[in-house]
């Protein structure tokens, strides 16, 4: 083939219209038959997309721009895993900005004319989302949502998640249950500690503040609560732990290991967010996993809408539930029998 290929040659080789092929890189929803067979012809011939054309001819660059506090959290990984395949099977790209590597990412994804933004703000970014939804471009909000903002949302049930994660705790025979959990200031982290003091009271126990333990989302802090909570006197001390991050579960599970307490012998724990961290350490963790490809995908359905349908739409606000996965770092506590 002597010229570059053409629309025309991948009807030739598929047989589908014209229009199901324009509407296929346009970023459409197509049947995913008609999309293998597309992409498989483009393969063949070698049919490149000129962006830049199509960009001038629509004014859209079918580039979602991604915001996240930052890359060190494997629920946010996850995002960007889940939201580059969704996009990509309707064409488009992603362009990733971090809250920690600069001082505004909102502004970072704008300069490059992104045609909407899935987000898992930081309360710094508020006000930039705010304005950048007010002036039309579209949004959607992962983790939590924000006041005074046209736009949808994808959340996890976080107070059922935590009072799942006591029930496994009461049952086991605990009462004396401890929570290391993030700022307060977060939506999420709110949350989880809400749910935490309901799930205790609802089943008759009064949470103690020396037990909820609030702070930065590090490991250094994990570390830094869980010896504050494990070196108490034996009769006072909490015989499970609730962390609700996984880097606050890094610093928790390397000051019992520095202290010398085993799990579940010592201490009960069951982490958040952490699957990769749950398999490593002995025994298993158990753990609360967020079916983040799920939340994923949705947001990137949600954004996919928006940006294709330019009528108004009414923000929604999808919330999801997770699973608690057992391991082995739950067990009776350590003035009781097991079995």
């Amino acid at each position: 083939m002597t010229n570059s290929p053409t629309y025309l040659d991948l009807q030739r080789i598929t047989g589908l219209s014209l229009s199901t092929i324009s509407k296929y890189y346009a970023g459409g929803n197509v049947l995913a038959r008609n999309r293998q067979a597309i992409e498989a012809a483009a393969n063949e011939i070698g049919y490149r997309i000129n962006l830049q054309a199509r960009a001038l001819r629509s004014g859209r660059t079918s580039t979602i721009g991604v915001l996240l506090p930052g890359l060190d959290a494997t629920f946010h990984l996850s995002i960007i895993q889940g939201a580059e395949a969704t996009l990509g099977e309707s064409g488009f790209g992603i362009v990733v900005s971090t809250t920690s590597a600069r001082p505004s990412g909102v502004e970072f994804l704008l300069e490059r004319v992104v045609d909407g933004i899935i987000a898992v703000p930081e309360p710094a970014d508020e006000p930039e989302l705010i304005a950048a939804a007010a002036r039309g471009v579209p949004v959607v909000l992962v983790d939590r949502p924000i006041d005074g903002i046209q736009a949808s949302a994808v959340v996890l049930d976080n107070r059922h998640a935590v009072q799942t994660a006591v029930d496994a705790l009461v049952a086991a025979g605990h009462s004396r249950i401890a929570l290391i959990c993030g700022l307060t200031e977060f939506w999420t982290m709110r949350e989880r500690k809400l749910g935490f003091q309901e799930a205790l009271r609802t089943r008759g126990i009064e949470p103690e503040g020396r037990l909820i333990r609030v702070g930065p989302i590090s490991v250094e802090f994990g570390r830094a609560a869980c010896a504050e909570l494990l070196q108490e006197a034996e009769h006072t001390r909490p015989t499970a732990v609730i962390c609700v991050n996984d880097l606050l579960t890094v610093g928790a599970v390397q000051q019992a290991n520095f202290l010398g307490l085993r799990m579940p012998d010592d201490f009960s724990l069951i982490a958040f967010d952490a699957p990769q961290i749950a398999s490593v350490t002995t025994p298993t963790l158990h753990v609360f996993e967020q079916p983040s490809r799920q939340i994923a995908d949705e947001a990137a359905r949600l954004i996919g809408v928006e940006v294709n349908d330019a009528g108004p739409h009414t923000p929604r606000i999808v919330v999801l539930r997770g699973r608690l996965v057992p391991g082995g770092s739950v067990g009776p506590p350590p003035s009781l029998p097991a079995g």
